[in-house]
Parts: C-alpha cells; sequence; structure tokens
C-alpha cells in the first residue's frame, strides 16, 4: 500500500484555502462552498486508496450459488 505524500496534501489544501480565499472576495457564499467542497474532495483523496480491493475467492462463489439455490428451490438449508 501506497501512501500519499504529505506535501501533496498540504499542496491541495493550499491550493483549495487560494480558491476559496478569492472566492469570498467575490461572495462570502461562494467561499464557504468552495472551502466545503474542496474539504470533503481532499479528505477522500486521503482515504481513497487505504484498502486495497480483497481478490475473489473460490469459496464466495460457492457460498453465493448455494444461497441462490435454496432461494430457487424453497428449501430450508
Amino acid at each position: 500500500m501506497k501512501r500519499r505524500p504529505i506535501i501533496v496534501t498540504a499542496l491541495e489544501i493550499a491550493g483549495l484555502a487560494l480558491l476559496a480565499l478569492a472566492g469570498w472576495m467575490v461572495r462570502p457564499e461562494i467561499g464557504l462552498l468552495i472551502a466545503g467542497v474542496g474539504l470533503v474532495l481532499v479528505t477522500v483523496g486521503k482515504t481513497k486508496g487505504q484498502n486495497p480491493p480483497r481478490q475473489a475467492q473460490a469459496n464466495d462463489f460457492g457460498n453465493t450459488a448455494e444461497i441462490l439455490s435454496f432461494i430457487v428451490n424453497k428449501r430450508k438449508p
């Protein structure tokens, strides 16, 4: 698992802060909107690659087939 460098996150936050400040100068609501959306995007970007997808195992498909056969045949396990 490869982590994002902290400098990348710091640069993203600094850029978003400048955008929010520019938006604030136009209208305060725009600045707050940019800051809120930017905070969500940075948080999602930091947590996105934390858990790599697990490879499917044969047992996963076997359990699914058993469950489907019980539903189709309407019998108890």
